[in-house]
């Protein structure tokens, strides 16, 4: 989808948010695992409404607003989640990483996976200074995704009414450390 370069990694496949993955992204959007930590995409999806949601997707990448991926495993060319950065702003060079997995994918290394390959992508292929990640307060997992490989918790707010978020922040000064403590992790999930 135009002239961008797609990530890559060992176990993952990346493609551009695109319309055949519809119904797979029907399946991980109606898991209340899968969903229980992005209350503001909890709802009762249907085909259409998914649909929307990927055309939106698409048109956004078309005009580089955003750089969204549906992730699939490479052996069994499953759908794992998507992930992506978002609210891509060049001219001050900074994003939003956002990932959701499918629940059968988590705490198997799929998500540190995917999120070292985003943030390279996004400080060496688009030359951003700074990425922030959002996440539920709730989410521990993700939360600790995070500190673990060095990003630094910048506030607490809400999207949603009565659900806090936190939000955490890489700049692009830190990300050879925290790319090497994750490239480290990912031994014991891909070797």
């Amino acid at each position: 989808m135009g002239e961008w370069s797609v990530p890559t990694s060992k176990r993952l496949n990346y493609t551009f948010a695109n319309l055949n993955d519809i119904d797979d992204l029907l399946l991980l959007f109606s898991d209340p695992q899968s969903m229980q930590y992005v209350p503001h995409l909890r709802k009762q999806w249907t085909r259409e409404d998914m649909r929307g949601r990927v055309e939106e997707q698409i048109k956004k990448i078309l005009e580089k607003q955003l750089c969204i991926f549906h992730l699939r495993e490479n052996t069994t060319g499953t759908l794992v989640g998507t992930a992506g950065l978002m609210d891509l702003n060049f001219e001050e060079k900074q994003a939003e990483v956002g990932l959701l997995l499918s629940s059968s994918f988590h705490r198997k290394g799929f998500g540190t996976e995917c999120l070292l390959a985003i943030l390279d992508m996004g400080f060496f292929y688009f030359g951003l200074q700074q990425i922030k990640a959002i996440t539920s307060q709730d989410h521990t997992a993700m939360k600790g995704l995070f500190t673990k490989y060095g990003m630094v918790h910048v506030r607490d707010f809400e999207i949603v009414p009565g659900d806090p978020v936190s939000e955490f922040l890489v700049v692009a000064t830190n990300w050879p450390a925290m790319k090497a403590k994750m490239e480290e992790n990912l031994k014991q999930h891909t070797e």
